[in-house]
Parts: structure tokens; C-alpha cells; sequence
């Protein structure tokens, strides 16, 4: 719990410093005479003001999941099977400006030899496990590198949110056989 306290301390005094034998100046003959008092030139206000912002954090209650972002989530979904197992769920964040797909940690699948992400321009519900080869590269974008271990894995995702809002599927593919070991739906 986080709580801000101001506290504000302000302390004005005069002080007033006079010394009897000295309450007018003297001038020599023929100069502008001006008297001044040393009341008057001898008075200091002293002001003290201090703002403090104290924060008091109990750092007891902060876990990694009270670190993660989660007002950068733009979307999130579950992988369906095709005729591979295929068990999980994504979520996409955006982070400093930067946009990023994470695969659940409880993510599993079939492995096979170079398994990718890949965003669709096409529907979910249209896609089977091999209309990956017929895709136009215009329809299709593979995100970052090949994934070895899925459960958790985390892979930039090249585009803008307004770009990112012309995909409709997310494939965990393996592009060298054509085969598509599951299927999500993208919705923003």
C-alpha cells in the first residue's frame, strides 16, 4: 500500500536587533544627509518552509506479480489443438512502446524441429493444421526466433498496435513440415 503524507512546517519569526546607542547615522557637513534607522536596516525575517513527500511502501506485500504490467495488456487468448496437443495461452503487452507476445509457463505441445509464432491474417476458424504453405507472406508474419521450449517463452513482436489489429490468428508452427500444432484467435 502506497501513501503519500505531506507535511508542511512553517515558521516565521521578526527579529528585531537594536542597539540603543546606535538608532540614527551620522553624516559629515555638506553631504545629503539621510538618517536611517538601524531598527529598520538591522530587521530579518527569518522563514523556514519545508514539504516533505514522505512514501511509505510496504515491501513485504510486493511480488513479481504485483511488478508485471498490467495496463500494458492489449490482448489475450487460449491455443486450440489441431491435430497436434496443443495446451496454453498467450497474453500481448505492450511495453515501452514495444509490443511482445508471451506464451503461458503451462504451455506444452508436440516438439518438432523449428517451431514458430506466427500471425495470420485470416480467421482462426478457417485455419487448418497445413493451410500454413498456401499463405500469401503478405497474409503471414513469423515472430522472432525459433521457440525450443514454449512454456513461457517471450518474443518481440515487430509491428505497432494499429498494425498488429490486421491479424486475426496466432499459429504455433513448424514451418519446415507445414504443419500447424495449434491455432489461436487474435481479437484487439
Amino acid at each position: 500500500m502506497l501513501n503519500h503524507f505531506m507535511i508542511l512546517i512553517s515558521f516565521t519569526s521578526l527579529l528585531f536587533l537594536s542597539a540603543c546607542n546606535n538608532s540614527s547615522t551620522s553624516t559629515s557637513p555638506g553631504s545629503d544627509s539621510k538618517e536611517t534607522s538601524d531598527l529598520d536596516s538591522n530587521m530579518i525575517d527569518i522563514s523556514l518552509v519545508h514539504t516533505l513527500d514522505v512514501d511509505f511502501t510496504d515491501t513485504d506485500s510486493i511480488t513479481n506479480d504485483t511488478l508485471s504490467v498490467e495496463d500494458s495488456i492489449l490482448t489475450q487468448g487460449d491455443f486450440n489443438s489441431t491435430d497436434v496437443t496443443t495446451s496454453g495461452s498467450y497474453v500481448i503487452k505492450e511495453i515501452e512502446g514495444k509490443l511482445y507476445i508471451e506464451l503461458s509457463d503451462d504451455f506444452s505441445s508436440s516438439s518438432a524441429p523449428d517451431l514458430f509464432l506466427v500471425l495470420v491474417k485470416r480467421e482462426a476458424s478457417t485455419l487448418g493444421a497445413s493451410d500454413y504453405a498456401g499463405f500469401p507472406d503478405e497474409d503471414i508474419l513469423v515472430i522472432g526466433d525459433i521457440i525450443n521450449s514454449p512454456a513461457g517463452a517471450i518474443r518481440e513482436i515487430p509491428l505497432k498496435e494499429a498494425e498488429l489489429a490486421n491479424y486475426s490468428s496466432i499459429l504455433y508452427q513448424c514451418i519446415l513440415y507445414n504443419h500447424t500444432f495449434g491455432i489461436a484467435a487474435l481479437t484487439l
